[in-house]
């Protein structure tokens, strides 16, 4: 695609260069135009940014199916450019930097799909990709690296990394002796140590690993028990050394409302790798109360942080915690299951089904399994041997606030596998306009046709769809009375950040991760 695409950019460049000789067009290196092309070259008027999402956004990637969009392109904003996890994507950005006379870098130092807040550092890493960017010969930088203040060590990353970015051949060690006693005064010490230890834990998780930014947060392996009894330890040690009413202090407390809110949330996971007899030596509420009065404190005496965090936000934050906590037990146990009745003959007619002979679906919980009573959703299953029929209801609401925005607005979105895993599934898109899509996704993504019958009705307070989707054109494999599928459902709602409700927890995964697809049984 990148071919196409440098074509009518050359195009371009050729037209203008008369006129304008110093000026340069500049283009993308991104998404399916990453990989350079083969026959064509950027004309010397030209600027190539190459652009590489990081690993969590791998997953996009690899659902496309396309050749010129591979999740090996995606780094590890974990590791170095070196390591051998990012070997194609150093590659990739090595060979643009082979055919461009002008080239720059669209980086990404954040990551944006995190679970909850934990610790994380990728400061030497960074230091060496600008030092390969130089070799490279890249002109330009451009970096993401937005405002999350509670992201460990930020301030110093900001601040370094614009040192770096003027000058990367300087040591980090130097940058280093000048930043920790500034910002943290008495603490530098432990706090440098406190440093070390991270980046020393993620370095040290075996390449057999792969992408970590492409993990779900809990399942970092450098998050165990033995790194949060020294983090503790070493946070402990820099806030004694600090007075308590100090911006030190507070400097220092940001650290740890990282460390403390993974610990709360990984509790129950921490607690299996202590040895026979041993128990924690926190308590959780501990934590979580410290976590909040940290956060608190933080947004109270920082106006940088109090203009983009409430104090009401920190209150939601907290009640989240406790619930992702609780969520580990959840975790453990089975996706739900249900049997789908056969009913009358009801030809492919929505309309004309007997819902009260339908199985109900009537738990509805976030993606952490948590439930909100004040939401009132429905749905209900059934089958006559040809079709599968379904409705989707939710009452109790303003319905004139609904948003028929697709992916952002208000809707339901159902995934369908015909194993628990996958690796083929179809998504049905509803909104609130009563339109829907369906996508396969099988090597690469495509739209299709269900062949589907769909009613949607929506009074002041309640938006009912209900739809007729024929058995044997549900699934890439056809099925029939007797056998079984695998589905979830979301409610997606733009009015209640957070409240995006679901049939089965998926906890930290994303909407398109199938492993904890619930099971359906089609009645004989």
């Amino acid at each position: 695609d990148s071919a196409a695409l440098l074509g009518f950019i050359n195009f371009l460049a050729d037209n203008i260069k008369e006129e304008y000789p110093d000026a340069l067009i500049e283009t993308w290196a991104y998404a399916n135009t990453s990989k350079p092309p083969v026959n064509v070259r950027p004309h010397d008027n030209v600027l190539i940014r190459i652009a590489q999402l990081n690993g969590e956004w791998a997953g996009d990637a690899s659902r496309a199916g396309d050749p010129n969009w591979l999740p090996e392109w995606f780094p590890d904003l974990f590791r170095s450019r070196k390591h051998p996890v990012n070997r194609e994507a150093t590659a990739l950005l090595e060979s643009w930097s082979k055919i461009c006379r002008h080239s720059g870098i669209w980086g990404y130092w954040v990551l944006y799909h995190e679970g909850f807040l934990s610790p994380w550092v990728n400061l030497s890493n960074l230091h060496q990709e600008l030092r390969l960017l130089k070799k490279f010969k890249m002109e330009r930088i451009f970096v993401e690296n937005e405002i999350k203040p509670l992201s460990s060590f930020y301030t110093l990353k900001t601040w370094a990394g614009w040192k770096l970015m003027q000058a990367p051949s300087q040591k980090l060690q130097d940058l280093l002796d000048i930043f920790m006693p500034g910002y943290y005064g008495p603490a530098a010490k432990p706090m440098r140590a406190y440093l070390e230890h991270l980046e020393g834990s993620i370095a040290a998780v075996p390449a057999k690993y792969g992408n970590l930014s492409a993990m779900k947060t809990s399942q970092r392996p450098y998050l165990t028990l033995d790194f949060f009894r020294k983090s503790q330890s070493l946070l402990d040690d820099a806030e004694a050394l600090t007075d308590a009413d100090s911006r030190y202090s507070l400097n220092v407390q940001l650290e740890r409302i990282l460390v403390d809110s993974a610990m709360a949330v990984m509790w129950q996971k921490l607690e299996k790798e202590l040895p026979r007899g041993e128990t924690m030596p926190w308590e959780l509420e501990q934590l979580v109360a410290r976590y909040q009065q940290n956060y608190q404190r933080l947004i109270k005496e920082r106006d940088d942080i109090r203009g983009l965090i409430s104090l009401e936000a920190v209150q939601k934050s907290v009640e989240s915690l406790r619930q992702k906590s609780a969520s580990f037990l959840l975790m453990e146990k089975d996706p739900p299951s249900l049997t789908i009745p056969r009913i009358a003959k009801a030809d492919g007619d929505p309309a004309k089904v007997d819902w009260k002979q339908a199985a109900s679906i009537n738990c509805w919980v976030t993606k952490f399994g948590q439930e909100i009573p004040e939401r009132k959703l429905d749905g209900a299953f059934a089958h006559d041997g040809e079709f599968l029929y379904l409705l989707l209801e939710e009452s109790g609401m303003d319905t004139s606030k609904l948003s028929p925005v697709w992916w952002g607005g208000d809707g339901w979105e159902l995934f369908f596998s015909n194993q628990q895993n996958g690796p083929a599934y179809r998504q049905l898109a509803i909104n609130s306009n009563g339109e829907f899509l369906v996508y396969e996704y099988q090597k690469g993504a495509k739209r299709i046709d269900l062949q589907a019958r769909h009613l949607s009705e929506k009074t002041a307070d309640c938006w009912q769809t209900r739809m007729a989707i024929p058995l044997d054109k549900l699934l890439p494999e056809a099925i029939q009375p007797g056998s079984e599928f695998f589905l979830n459902i979301f409610r997606q709602t733009r009015f209640r950040p957070g409240e995006h409700l679901c049939w089965s927890p998926i906890f930290e995964a994303g909407y398109h991760d199938l492993e904890r697809l619930g099971k359906i049984i089609l009645a004989p």
